[in-house]
């Protein structure tokens, strides 16, 4: 039985009953006729005025007339209004029936008055009225839409304990519920449909198309297929989202073939792909690497429809890119800004990215220029070019960017430091890489892991070892802990230097620890059999550092 209790919500209520009027003596059915006559026509405060008259009178009106008006004002979404009449004519001899009880627990749930709409479900009770599937499902709906979903799914068990049958719209709010974002879960969504066809109640389209999409978001292939199967026997098809989603899933599993076969289904099943279906499928295209099939499509949305949106473009560019087929990419670029199409920032820096893996620094550069123009650069693309000059060993343009961006108020982030502290690093500059990392204090950023590590990287190149264990200690006096990656580099950088008792040290501390080391690098290093003669000698158990 329930038990609920939520946070209490005041409900003003107005002087309704404090309407001081002659009872009327038209006959009951004359009142009754005028009052649904008054709510057809909109007036609804002549129609209330009428019924608190008939109430005060020695003939009150049956319970349907009150459930007229309170359904009247629900409908048009005077809740409180609604709550208010309510109160008000419980102090008179109304007739007040479930259908009375059922409208107000909705108009309850309308406000956001949860713990007001239990108290009435417990007063509705303690009056001897049973509840029925109507007020089941008005409490269900008012649970979903506050994403109580399991004590939506508590008030399922009751309906059935209590033996009332849970309907098709009892079903729909939970599948809803349970479908959508922040709170999906598929695996209930499936329970739902299964229990639906077990109790003869089929489930509609949108109740599949919200499971489906849900099924699709969890990456459950052999599910999705599975109640697309059952659509399709049962002659329902998915809505255009659940085909997206579908799409989409097969696309990012690499199901190529079955991406485009669902795409041509869509047509014979009265669904016309939208722009959303066409990156999906383009995208999924690209990530099985077939960019040149993507560009045809590309260019069928051209000439047929619908029109490509920036997204399709970004994931055009971004697979020509990761192919380093960078001249069509700024081809495609070019050819966007000549047809007077939006470029977006997007765009931009995909291509800025592509162009600075692919060592077309210079060409990376003419496009930052025009960001720069757009307004387009922020700390990402500064973090991106300052990479590909570092990566090409121009590190007076990468200086240069670096104090561009801190005069345009762009706060240089621990990223731009650490591929700076790299890039000095790279053309033997430890003093410079120094000034950076005490400038990173100055700063107020707390340097990561990543830094740490690109640290020690840098000093063990420059055989620094003495500085790069003081590192390490800084490491921790930060609450970070190096990890195997950290001590592996260390130990093989002490080893090729000859530092083998040294190493064995740290091999120590690693295995105290419970770190294992890499034995591909050590092997690189020294030979196993000294290292584990050495190392026995040490340590008790050397395999527990070996792995």
């Amino acid at each position: 039985m329930l038990s609920y209790r939520l946070p209490s919500c005041r409900v003003q209520r107005s002087s309704l009953s404090s309407t001081s009027a002659p009872p009327v003596h038209f006959p009951p059915s004359h009142t009754e006729s005028l009052i649904r006559r008054h709510l057809a026509a909109g007036d609804f405060s002549s129609a209330i005025s009428l019924l608190l008259r008939s109430a005060r009178s020695s003939q009150p009106l049956p319970a349907s007339t009150l459930n007229a008006v309170l359904a009247s004002l629900s409908r048009s979404h005077q809740f409180d209004i609604a709550i208010n009449l309510f109160h008000s004519l419980r102090t008179l001899a109304v007739s007040i029936d479930l259908v009375s009880y059922n409208i107000l627990l909705n108009c309850h749930f309308q406000t956001g008055c949860f713990s007001l709409a239990l108290n009435l479900f417990d007063e509705m009770r303690n009056s001897g009225l049973a509840p029925d599937v109507c007020t089941f499902n008005t409490l269900i709906k008012g649970f979903c839409r506050e994403n109580h979903i399991s004590d939506a799914f508590k008030l399922l068990d009751d309906m059935r304990v209590e033996g009332q049958m849970p309907n098709r719209y009892t079903y729909s709010m939970l599948i809803g519920a349970v479908s959508r974002s922040g709170c999906s879960n598929s695996g209930m969504g499936i329970s739902l449909i299964r229990e639906m066809i077990q109790l003869a109640l089929e489930p509609s389209d949108v109740n599949y198309s919200c499971v489906l999409a849900a099924i699709c978001k969890d990456a459950k292939v052999k599910e999705a297929k599975a109640i697309y199967g059952r659509m399709s026997k049962v002659g329902i098809g998915p809505d255009i989202w659940a085909f997206n989603c579908f799409v989409n899933l097969l696309g990012r599993k690499k199901m190529v073939t079955e991406a485009k076969l669902l795409f041509v289904d869509m047509f014979s099943q009265g669904v016309i792909p939208n722009v959303d279906t066409h990156n999906v499928l383009i995208h999924g295209i690209c990530m099985a690497g077939h960019v040149d099939e993507a560009l045809r499509m590309l260019k069928d949305m051209l000439t047929q429809g619908p029109r490509p949106s920036t997204v399709t473009y970004t994931i055009v560019m971004r697979a020509l890119s990761g192919q380093r087929r960078l001249d069509e990419a700024l081809m495609l670029l070019n050819d966007l800004s000549q047809q007077g199409l939006c470029i977006d920032k997007s765009m931009y820096g995909t291509l800025l990215y592509g162009l600075c893996k692919g060592w077309r620094v210079e060409d990376a550069s003419k496009l930052f220029q025009q960001m720069d123009s757009s307004g387009f650069n922020d700390i990402v693309s500064y973090n991106c070019l300052i990479r590909g000059h570092c990566k090409m060993g121009n590190l007076e343009a990468a200086k240069k960017l670096f104090v561009e961006a801190e005069g345009k108020d762009l706060k240089p982030d621990v990223v731009m430091y650490t591929t700076l502290i790299n890039g000095f690093f790279k053309i033997g500059d430890m003093k410079a890489a120094q000034e950076l990392v005490i400038d990173v204090g100055k700063k107020g950023l707390k340097p990561d892991l990543i830094m740490f590590s690109t640290l020690m990287e840098g000093l063990c190149e420059m055989e620094s070892f003495e500085v790069a264990n003081e590192v390490l200690d800084e490491l921790v006096k930060q609450g970070l802990e190096p990890n195997s990656a950290i001590y592996t580099m260390f130990i093989c950088s002490l080893c090729m230097a000859g530092s083998i008792n040294k190493a064995i040290l740290f091999l120590e501390e690693m295995s105290l620890k419970g770190l294992k080391l890499d034995l591909r690098s050590i092997r690189m290093v020294f030979r196993w059999d000294d290292a584990r003669y050495k190392f026995r000698e040490s340590c008790r158990e050397p395999a527990a550092a070996f792995g």
